[in-house]
């Protein structure tokens, strides 16, 4: 298959963006790919890591196994060309079918981010208003913050057991 690191798009001027694509479907006309998994290098000293900021799969291709060949090229080039010590990435806590696809990719949950996402937010959140309902009657919905080990993490800091059970808020967040 013909995956490919892109250049780094404008959005993250701060941080060396990771962004795959993956091959166009075949027998098509459309110039969409099938997959896109869009992540950054963050942090400093021992929290300096791989952040996946977006993970999406078009319908007619998922549970192929495509989201896992990208995520594990994402560690990949995390470790290879940036030595980071782990990579994590941001779950809503309703998505029961992502969960169990980022645990069997290896991820486990580090802890809870309370009110994450917020009130009429489809995307990454940062959220944390304080329990308000948006216009559709949704309540503002805390995350996952998941975790895998990277090699240059030999004693597994980065990780912990009881992470379901650790709370913090947003703003607490780095």
């Amino acid at each position: 298959m013909g995956y490919s690191i892109c250049p780094p798009p404008p959005l993250f001027p701060l941080f060396p963006p990771l962004t795959l694509l993956g091959p166009r479907p075949l027998l098509s006309n459309t110039p969409l790919t099938n997959i896109l998994v869009m992540g950054k290098a963050e942090g400093t000293a021992k929290d300096w890591h791989g952040h996946v900021t977006a993970v999406t799969v078009a319908p007619d291709y998922r549970r192929l196994g495509l989201a896992k060949t990208m995520m594990d090229e994402l560690e990949r080039v995390t470790t290879s060309v940036y030595n980071s010590y782990f990579v994590d990435l941001y779950v809503r806590v309703s998505n029961e079918i992502a969960i169990r696809m980022y645990e069997g990719m290896g991820y486990s949950v580090y802890r809870t981010v309370v009110e994450y996402y917020s009130s009429g937010s489809t995307g990454g959140g940062g959220g944390g208003g304080g329990g308000k309902v948006g216009a559709e009657g949704e309540e503002d919905e805390d995350a996952y913050d998941m975790r895998k080990p990277m090699p240059r993490d030999k004693h597994r800091k980065s990780v912990r057991e009881n992470g379901r059970e650790v709370r913090v808020l947003p703003h607490e967040v780095w």
